[in-house]
């Protein structure tokens, strides 16, 4: 109750106008920011992600394996290419998550039993949407196989590639260890200035004592005693030891 009690009394002290303006334009932010990442997020998969499709063999199986493909609630094909292409090109201005090559030959070579291999490229920069793709093939490719399943050992298969894998990268890894790197430096420069820095007060700090033990030496030697003020002339001192002398 204690913890219910001052989250209403915060509450009723932010909409009292005693508080600052900052804070309801904070919190107005941040709602508005989660309920528009829940509605652009909503379902939690990827939905209609654009796929490219490579097709050399343009022949009925892989007609309609595009329409398959297009059918599917997580991708839809934006494009049809029936001329090889470099994938690489493809995946610019994120024009497409994925890129799929369906060779020379597929259809007769499925239909025959042999292996019939399909080549995928996946944009791994977005892991989220390229692994509701993947499923999505496996599902397909299942079946299709299963339609013509008499004990043969080929039928499709999927040949997949991760392309642009940011995380992975040896650069984004070199780019890290430059970075300690350059904060490491940075707290050791530090850390040195502040030792050369204590180091100097000490410095001064035993110069200053010896300069004083070097000061009472001397009052000392010529008969100037260090515990009377110092805006004493030594003749005032003289006269002054010789009083206490007489007395």
């Amino acid at each position: 109750m204690g913890f219910v009690n001052s989250l209403k009394d915060e509450t009723k002290f932010l909409f009292s106008g005693k508080g600052m303006p900052y804070e309801k334009v904070c919190l107005t932010v941040a709602a508005i920011i989660s309920v528009f990442l829940s509605v652009l997020l909503a379902g939690n998969f990827a939905k209609d992600a654009p796929v490219i499709v490579i097709d050399l063999d343009n022949s009925r199986c892989s007609r309609e394996l595009i329409t398959q493909i297009d059918a599917s609630e997580y991708m839809r094909v934006k494009a049809v290419i029936n001329v090889a292409t470099t994938p690489d090109e493809l995946f610019f201005r994120d024009e497409a998550d994925a890129v799929i090559y369906l060779p020379e030959g597929l259809e007769k070579n499925f239909y025959d039993g042999d292996a019939a291999p399909i080549g995928i490229f996946y944009d791994n920069s977005n892991t989220a949407q390229t692994a509701d793709i993947k499923a999505a093939m496996n599902e397909l490719v299942a079946i299709n196989n299963a339609k013509i399943s008499g004990g043969s050992s080929g039928g499709l298969t999927l040949n997949d590639r991760n392309l642009f894998n940011p995380a992975g990268s040896t650069d984004t890894a070199l780019c890290v260890r430059r970075l300690y790197c350059a904060k490491a430096l940075r707290v050791l420069r530090l850390n040195r200035q502040k030792q050369s820095q204590a180091r100097q007060s000490f410095l001064h700090w035993k110069l200053y004592t010896a300069r004083a033990a070097l000061s009472n030496e001397r009052r000392s030697d010529y008969g100037i005693r260090s515990d009377l003020p110092h805006n004493e002339s030594y003749q005032q001192q003289t006269l002054r030891r010789a009083n206490e002398t007489s007395t």
